[in-house]
């Protein structure tokens, strides 16, 4: 894959995901926070915290592979898991990032880590915010120190045991050790090749996948 393709739109659409910042998004009047993570190593987590009204709810979606690693352009298997949130923790995590993004606004697109960029996107009351890995540096300590909360938060939440080792393989790109359990099988796989131009791909795929999921996001697959 080139560089150039590894775009936050083109790894949240391999997951099955509309896009990184989805269309519906500025339109229903909900508060939602997409965190991407791209590991050097692992493969790639994104987290969506989602917030209107009473209602709050938290996805993790991850790929079974590295999309660095796949043939471009390609639509992966997932692990996923959608956990409903205590309204006050949700807001309590949304605000968080709210002092997060006061201190990324003092080195505009400079949100990354060693090892692991990070693309994150904010959208609150039809604005919308977002900040991209830009050049390799080490983050500061209000930024590692929110991933690191997120990634516990996420943790402790998630109920599937898969998406769990997978936040606790990133978890130690800032320096966070949490726990992984043995895993089952895994269940085969299929991978498929579409041909045809890439507007016959990308109508293929999308009558494959189905509509999009529930507001919070949801990979294709299963976690």
């Amino acid at each position: 894959m080139n560089s150039e393709d590894y775009t936050a739109d083109y790894i949240c659409r391999a997951m099955g995901l509309a896009s990184f910042v989805e269309d519906s998004w500025n339109r229903d009047g909900a508060e939602r926070l997409r965190i991407l993570l791209m590991p050097s190593f692992d493969p790639e987590v994104c987290i969506t915290l989602f917030q209107l009204g009473e209602i709050a709810r938290m996805s993790v979606v991850v790929p079974v592979e590295m999309i660095w690693h796949a043939p471009y352009p390609v639509v992966l298997t997932t692990l996923h898991d959608e956990i409903d949130l205590p309204i006050a923790e949700c807001k309590g995590m949304l605000a968080a990032f709210g002092r997060v993004q006061e201190n990324i606004n003092t080195t505009p697109r400079q949100f990354c880590l060693d090892g692991m960029p990070v693309e994150t996107a904010r959208v609150e009351g039809g604005s919308e915010r977002r900040f991209s890995r830009g050049n390799p540096g080490n983050p500061g300590p209000v930024e590692r120190e929110y991933l690191a909360t997120l990634l516990r938060f996420a943790w402790d939440k998630c109920r599937s045991l898969r998406v769990k080792n997978a936040l606790s393989r990133v978890a130690r790109y800032v320096d966070v050790d949490l726990p992984r359990s043995q895993e089952p099988p895994a269940p085969p796989l299929t991978n498929l090749l579409v041909l045809g131009t890439e507007g016959e791909k990308q109508s293929f795929l999308q009558r494959l996948l189905g509509p999009p999921g529930p507001p919070g996001g949801e990979g294709a697959g299963s976690g």
